[in-house]
């Protein structure tokens, strides 16, 4: 009889459904979170910062996860957690001497000029470089060029300036400190006159690593929550009267707004608040990283 009470008792638990946790969702459909694609721009500052993730859980040791469990008393405790897979989620691979022509360029770190504002570096150069596209001539490309804030060009070793990649995003930025309206300008010319321009530095080409991922879903189902005080402490008080096992960090720019919750598989607690986060379509960020690590891989 006590074998059967506990085999009743192990099928109630895994199909009853943490009550704090649906009224919590209930009550704060706000909870929910995308992580929107870049939107059409020239500004690099709008690709998803993913590779930021090495700093989850700073000033302590990177990749640390804070998180709150339950006590054999009756308790509920905060512990940290640290996960190496933070350091391995995204690598770059740096490139010294690269070599690409003026038109592989999207779009630009820094600008005078509101770069969200440009679908295209001919948009802008129109809006702000018509001082300098007049000229569709050898001479005019020359007078883009010659401006000493293109530092890739003008000063040693980039001046700091240099390219990056991010795979799950694409296009080709330069990550700049000023000249974005001239090389725009010199873009434009060069484009119309069909001649070369090429530009030679550092390439940082950023990737998701798989490998880092699939380790960390092994252990735990990962969602994304919207990172809003009165929901954070409705959804703490949610898992504390579920005694279930969770963990948190931030997100990367530009989703400030979000965070990340990390909940065991082996909790049979955090298992029942995941499947109701899934069956309220929460966002499953374990299942999105996954899918930008296979567009970085091409697939």
């Amino acid at each position: 009889m006590h074998s059967l009470i506990e085999k009743l008792e192990g099928i109630r638990r895994r199909v009853v459904k943490p009550l704090g946790v649906q009224r919590m969702l209930e009550a704060y459909p706000g909870a929910m979170v995308t992580l929107h694609d870049r939107p059409p721009s020239i500004n690099a500052e709008s690709v998803s910062r993913w590779h930021e993730l090495v700093a989850v859980g700073r000033p302590y040791k990177p990749g640390t996860l804070t998180g709150w469990k339950a006590t054999g008393d009756g308790g509920y405790e905060a512990f940290r957690l640290a996960r190496d897979e933070y350091s391995r989620m995204v690598q770059c691979e740096i490139t010294e001497n690269w070599t690409c022509d003026v038109q592989a360029i999207h779009g630009f770190s820094s600008s005078k000029a509101d770069l969200s504002a440009y679908i295209d570096t001919d948009a802008m150069a129109e809006d702000r470089a018509g001082f300098l596209i007049h000229d569709v001539s050898p001479e005019g490309l020359a007078k883009c060029l010659a401006h000493r804030e293109i530092r890739i060009i003008h000063s040693a070793g980039g001046g700091g300036d240099f390219f990056a990649r991010f795979n799950w995003d694409g296009p080709l930025w330069l990550m700049n400190g000023g000249g974005s309206h001239h090389l725009a300008g010199a873009k434009y010319v060069a484009a119309r006159l069909r001649l070369p321009v090429p530009l030679n530095g550092m390439l940082r080409t950023y990737a998701f690593n798989l490998e880092a991922i699939d380790s960390l879903r092994l252990e735990f189902e990962i969602f994304a929550i919207r990172d809003e005080a009165r929901i954070t402490n409705a959804f703490s008080d949610a898992m504390r009267d579920a005694r279930a096992t969770w963990l948190w960090h931030k997100l990367p720019r530009p989703y400030t707004n979000a965070r990340a919750i990390l909940l065991p598989r082996s909790e049979g607690n955090s298992m029942r608040v995941a499947h109701s986060l899934c069956e309220a379509g929460m966002l499953d960020l374990g299942t999105h990283w996954s899918a930008l690590a296979l567009r970085s891989l091409g697939q």
